[in-house]
């Protein structure tokens, strides 16, 4: 899980700047331009940045097991109790939190903008502070909106998967729509509301996108 990795690999990090402090001597030199308490502020920092990018990871991750509860709870009851008009507002809860996933990619993408200039400063002292550069995936690893390299394929690969989600609860809607409230126009009212929710939902996330491609090179100060 993202959480545990990117925790444990911060513990190591600080771990290891210590013992390479004392071990390589690698204390901060005239060309980093940091001194003992300057790097110990940036190390603070660093912390208080991983720290809550793991919180808005840590809640992004319950309100998206909250939400798919929620829906699955829905569908059991439509099908158990033959109310199948309320089957329709599921991929409508879907996309709200695919929306709140994009905000969650925004701040997070924030976050990372910071600690890559951090980290600017704290490799020139320990090489071990590189996981914005090596493995962060917003500014170390590629910046293009398509990137073919290996380390996006599970990432695509959850994408395929949460477009089939969406596309699967449409038409779950459409097929269980009840014929009471109409075939036809019922119907396509429905798919015209899933069509431009579905733009809503594009549209957040290329602005998502967007923003943090367009996020200013920070400074560690």
């Amino acid at each position: 899980m993202v959480i545990g990795v990117d925790s444990i690999s911060f513990q190591l990090m600080h771990h290891d700047m210590g013992e390479s402090d004392e071990e390589d001597g690698t204390r901060p030199d005239s060309s980093t331009n940091l001194d003992g308490e300057s790097l110990e502020l940036l190390k603070e920092k660093y912390m208080v940045l991983r720290e809550e990018t793991h919180l808005r990871i840590e809640l992004q991750q319950k309100r998206l097991t909250g939400g798919v509860t929620v829906i699955g709870a829905i569908i059991g009851y439509g099908l158990l109790s033959g109310n199948h008009a309320v089957i329709a507002v599921t991929p409508f809860i879907l996309g709200l939190l695919y929306i709140e996933s994009a905000r969650t990619y925004r701040q997070i993408g924030a976050l990372a903008r910071h600690l890559y200039a951090i980290e600017e400063d704290l490799k020139t002292v320990n090489s071990k502070f590189n996981w914005e550069h090596e493995y962060g995936g917003f500014f170390g690893v590629g910046n293009g909106l398509i990137d073919r390299s290996l380390y996006r394929v599970p990432t695509y690969a959850l994408i395929t998967v949460a477009a089939a989600a969406y596309i699967a609860l449409a038409i779950i809607s459409l097929r269980f729509w009840p014929p009471e409230f109409g075939t036809w126009p019922g119907r396509i009212t429905l798919i015209t509301g899933i069509a431009l929710w579905t733009a809503v939902i594009l549209v957040a996330w290329y602005s998502a996108h967007k923003y943090i491609g367009q996020l200013p090179e920070t400074t560690s100060e």
